[in-house]
């Protein structure tokens, strides 16, 4: 490239550097939404590995930015793992998720995008040296174009086992019945199983590719949170028999035959997530700080949560089981900048409620970093979060922050619902002082809905008594429908939870 090039005429190379652009589905929240991917396949020789993953972080917030916008939905650049046995004409690919076909295929960025994000003068200069480097180094071999089908179980883990499936001609229509009906399930007991080393799992159908014969119909993501999720040893559990408990063994292994019969598995591949931008939702989960490890059954741990649901999270400090603070507010993200603005809180001198701090958010799957400087005095702060639990699909739609009533007006009972986690907090709204808190595990069969508190703030008696009620509604409102036996009289009532606001203060 001739170095006198302007920074205009360097939009030229944007057909070229295109690949430099991925996605894929987001969680829950979007998983009903129609999606299209494409994946752009790349051999890097190992002298410009290092340069290429400059080459995409310098494109990472330009992602960020038409996901913000809504033109992507979200971006993920993953390491293919390769072996002497199994050897692949790529070693790293990178997935853009697009609301439609069309914008996929007619998705462009523009010289503003990269005003926008780093100023023209950057753009005559450092920028122009990127461009360069990002024409040097990105050598994409094929473009194929998948549409999720299933995406149900989906969850946005580091790790993903990528099974490429052929279907027996005329055989399509019944194997995507098949697996929606007889192997999401299954994967689905497996998925919301604690003790299964499974995060999540998606279906998608092949849809076109730049080379003649993609060799695949369907690809499958079996996910899991990390590598050391991945590698541990499976539960010896039956998660046929738990989906299907009324179907006989032999009704089952036949299923199971029939579906191998379909098909064959013409490879699988080993894709770790290095880089992703996604929606502000997929922050949402249970995190500790540091190296601090949180035990969901154990009631006499030592740790410090953070919980992110929706736009609302809840902090908690815990000493053997017992919370000695906590604080909880809103979250919005805006510009590369999330901004938590804290509305209660559990210590009598209420200095931080109303306060706003903003920080930068460096977001990795298993793991977020925050920094950003104090309000009060401008001390330039870092903090890490681990990702505490296994994250589970929102299949019932129980996940997010809840609030209800109480019998004192001023008092409200905010939950805070997240991957088999619950926490609630009782605030007075009149002046964001935090009275109660209670949290631990939950499990929910069916209808069936029973929670294990775990931890406590002020209500150490509620610790380890397990509450059971049945799941009538989890849309609008959460609504549990609670049966108390008191000497052989019976009487139910519905406790009735609707989406958080901190309007209601």
């Amino acid at each position: 490239m001739d170095s006198r090039l302007t920074f205009s005429g360097l939009l030229a190379l944007l057909v070229l550097l295109a690949g430099c652009q991925t996605v894929k589905t987001t969680k829950n929240q979007s998983a009903a939404q129609e999606s299209y991917v494409t994946l752009h396949y790349k051999n890097i020789p190992e002298t410009d590995i290092e340069a290429y993953l400059e080459v995409e972080k310098f494109w990472k917030p330009i992602h960020e930015k038409r996901i913000a916008e809504g033109r992507m939905r979200s971006w993920f650049l993953y390491k293919v793992k390769t072996s002497d046995d199994q050897p692949l004409p790529y070693n790293y690919v990178t997935a853009n998720v697009y609301p439609s076909l069309a914008e996929g295929k007619g998705d462009k960025v523009t010289s503003q995008d990269f005003i926008d994000v780093y100023g023209k003068s950057y753009m005559e200069t450092q920028g122009k040296a990127m461009f360069q480097q990002t024409g040097r180094v990105n050598h994409i071999v094929r473009e194929d174009i998948i549409k999720p089908v299933s995406v149900g179980l989906y969850t946005p883990g580091k790790m993903r086992r990528v099974n490429f499936i052929k279907v027996k001609e005329g055989a399509k229509s019944d194997f995507l019945h098949t697996r929606t009906n007889f192997i999401e399930p299954i994967f689905s007991q497996m998925v919301h199983d604690p003790e299964s080393n499974r995060s999540g799992w998606f279906l998608s159908a092949f849809v076109e590719s730049d080379t003649e014969n993609a060799g695949y119909d369907f690809m499958t993501h079996d996910i899991f949170t990390d590598r050391a999720s991945l590698e541990s040893p499976g539960t010896g559990k039956d998660y046929t028999a738990m989906a299907f408990p009324t179907m006989s063994k032999q009704d089952r292994q036949a299923e199971w035959q029939r579906m191998g019969q379909m098909k064959t598995s013409t490879r699988r591949e080993l894709w770790e997530v290095l880089e992703c931008s996604l929606t502000n939702q997929n922050r949402n989960g249970i995190w500790t700080f540091q190296d601090n490890i949180f035990q969901p059954h154990a009631v006499d741990q030592t740790t410090n949560l953070k919980v992110y649901s929706g736009d609302h999270f809840v902090v908690i400090h815990m000493k053997n089981g017992e919370v000695t603070h906590t604080h909880a507010g809103s979250v919005h993200a805006e510009a590369g900048k999330t901004t938590e603005t804290i509305y209660a809180n559990s210590e009598r001198k209420d200095a931080i409620i109303g306060k706003a701090f903003t920080f930068s958010m460096d977001f990795r799957l298993t793991h977020f970093i925050q920094s950003g400087r104090l309000p009060d005095n401008n001390r330039e702060w870092v903090e890490t979060w681990q990702r505490a639990t296994k994250q589970s699909p929102n299949t019932m739609g129980l996940e997010g922050t809840w609030i209800r009533d109480t019998d004192n007006p001023n008092r409200k009972m905010i939950k805070f619902i997240q991957d088999k986690t619950w926490v609630w907090i009782v605030v007075d709204m009149a002046n964001g002082r935090i009275t109660n808190a209670l949290g631990g595990q939950y499990q929910c069969n069916g209808r069936r809905y029973s929670e294990i508190p775990t931890f406590h703030f002020n209500t150490p008696r509620q610790v380890g008594s397990k509450f059971e009620a049945e799941l009538v509604k989890a849309d609008e409102t959460l609504e549990l429908e609670i049966t108390r036996n008191n000497g052989g009289k019976v009487s139910k009532r519905i406790e009735s939870w609707r989406p958080m606001s901190w309007d209601e203060r």
